[in-house]
């Protein structure tokens, strides 16, 4: 992909990222999971450089299955706490692949936020959505 390509493609992500705003999240009791800038910068960046251009469209990709994983999820799959900041998981299986969406909640703001989205091939056939 070329570079004004890929410009279009991460502007593209942004504002269909920007339009999620917030979703209920059965796994928390209905409990909302904002979306802010810090997610998205965590899609196309991770400790203060540029993931590889590959990493960048493999995640902004999967923006649409977002909503569908954090509105249905039941259960969170798992969690940890590190420096204070609570972490979970959340996965759903699509076509053989489990998208793993993941929230964080600091001690000083007492609300859930996205913070990143990934996919693993689970199947030898799967196809990415």
């Amino acid at each position: 992909m070329d570079k004004e390509k890929h410009r279009n493609f991460v502007k593209n992500a942004k504002n269909e990222y920007k339009n999620i705003n917030k979703i209920i999240c059965p796994a928390f009791g209905n409990e909302f999971v904002y979306f802010n800038q810090k997610g998205f910068k965590h899609l196309v960046m991770k400790k203060g450089k540029y993931r590889t251009i590959s990493e960048q469209i493999r995640r902004l990709k999967l923006i649409p299955e977002i909503v569908s994983v954090i509105s249905n999820a039941i259960e969170f799959s798992s969690y940890r706490n590190s420096f204070g900041i609570d972490f979970w998981s959340i996965s759903k299986i699509v076509n053989g692949i489990i998208i793993i969406v993941v929230i964080r909640q600091n001690s000083v703001d007492k609300h859930k936020y996205f913070l990143s989205v990934m996919d693993k091939v689970i199947y030898k056939n799967a196809k990415a959505p």
